[in-house]
């Protein structure tokens, strides 16, 4: 079974190496529920992902996977995804998340009355720490990535460079700890999860978010990713959680789509009444039908992009046509995946500062603003999550430059 609608390449996908019984439940029985051929742009090259389906307790999960040190040089690679920037200016899809997720997480603080201690773990260069207003706190942050840690603590925030698992922070010393995407690239969640607990005070509060797999939404870029290495539901998560003696008092599906729980030890959470139901429990048949209603969607989604992206391409038969595309991201490395533009792509676009001057799939990477002395005949914006905003930025810059537009989800503006 193959989903895919990629071209033929002169490179075969390999398969991955490690074989791992469930994360969850250590069950070895399972199903094959979705498979594709992705090609990483990174030293992984193209591989073949398949995700299974625990016969015992229904998680989904990447099996087999790549080693744990395929998988460091992947993300270490420059066109892996990882910390990745987003405009948070107002009005933007970045700024609704960011005052979501405080929103939550002060909700959750207001547990503790006056004041106490919080641990962003994964944190990045701080924008969650940053955009907490909890006066009577110490915030601080752990994060793996040199760069980003430099980068928060120059904008004053306390964060330590270190990986979870080599934390130099004191265990059971702070009141909430919150991991915000982190959990699914988890090689081992539950023993993750031990470590995030550890950090914790007695009667402390564990926050996460993880992306809904009820939810998968139908792009270019793949929802089921293999860097994912675990797709949670919101009955998995619960079970997780409660393997770890965990008991979630506040359950929330927000916007992306994701899912967010705050947990406390179950000695402290016993008074509270349970956050899932009797009949959302089980969601396995919910996630089957899940996974097979964004088959069929994305399928139809490739043809339709894939279509009109190789009508441009016979206009532009016979002549010098260079095109820019807006967004060095791994949105752009499915879409090169899906029609192979190389031969008209001239160079890459990028919103984020950090990214200009730099190279991404082998392309040199300019801001939006340099659009008019590219000398290209298009630019071809490359999101579904930030269409709106990246069209909004580059219309008006395009059309002084008298450079075409292409939008590949005009629906979304």
């Amino acid at each position: 079974m193959n989903h895919s609608l990629l071209p033929p390449s002169s490179t075969r996908a390999r398969p991955l190496d490690v074989v791992v019984a469930c994360p969850l439940c250590g069950s070895a029985e399972g199903d094959e529920l979705y498979a594709r051929e992705v090609e990483t742009h990174s030293v992984l090259g193209r591989v073949d992902l398949r995700l299974e389906l625990c016969t015992d307790c229904g998680l989904l999960f990447v099996n087999p996977r790549p080693t744990k040190a395929e998988l460091r040089r992947h993300y270490e690679s420059r066109s892996a995804s990882g910390n990745t920037w987003h405009a948070t200016g107002e009005g933007s899809r970045g700024a609704r998340f960011l005052a979501y997720r405080t929103d939550f997480v002060r909700r959750v603080a207001e547990r503790f009355g006056a004041g106490g201690a919080l641990l962003d773990v994964g944190c990045a260069s701080g924008n969650l720490l940053s955009a907490l207003e909890l006066p009577s706190w110490t915030l601080h942050g752990l994060e793996p990535s040199t760069a980003a840690a430099r980068e928060a603590r120059e904008r004053g925030l306390d964060v330590a460079c270190a990986t979870l698992e080599d934390s130099p922070l004191a265990e059971r010393s702070f009141d909430v700890v919150t991991c915000i995407s982190c959990l699914e690239h988890a090689w081992d969640p539950c023993e993750f999860l031990n470590a995030l607990e550890r950090h914790m005070k007695p009667g402390g509060c564990l926050v996460l978010s993880v992306p809904d797999s009820l939810a998968p939404v139908a792009q270019v870029s793949e929802f089921y990713g293999f860097e994912h290495l675990t797709h949670f539901t919101r009955a998995t998560l619960t079970r997780l959680l409660a393997s770890r003696g965990l008991v979630p008092i506040l359950f929330e599906q927000a916007e992306g789509p994701s899912l967010n729980v705050a947990a406390v030890r179950a000695e402290a959470g016993q008074a509270v009444a349970p956050v899932v139901a009797e009949d959302r429990a089980e969601d396995r048949g919910e996630l089957v039908r899940a996974v097979a209603r964004y088959v069929a969607e994305r399928r139809e989604f490739e043809e339709a992009i894939a279509g009109r992206l190789r009508a441009l391409a016979d206009e532009w038969e016979g002549s010098d046509a260079r095109i820019a595309i807006y967004g060095a991201g791994v949105h752009t490395r499915f879409l090169l995946d899906l029609v192979d533009l190389s031969p008209r792509v001239s160079c890459l676009l990028d919103s984020d500062p950090a990214k200009a001057g730099r190279e991404y799939l082998g392309w040199r990477v300019y801001r939006p603003e340099d659009l008019s002395g590219l000398n290209v005949e298009a630019v071809i914006v490359s999101s579904k999550p930030f269409h709106r905003e990246m069209v909004a930025r580059i219309r008006p810059i395009a059309e002084r430059a008298g450079v075409q537009v292409i939008e590949l989800y005009p629906e979304a503006a």
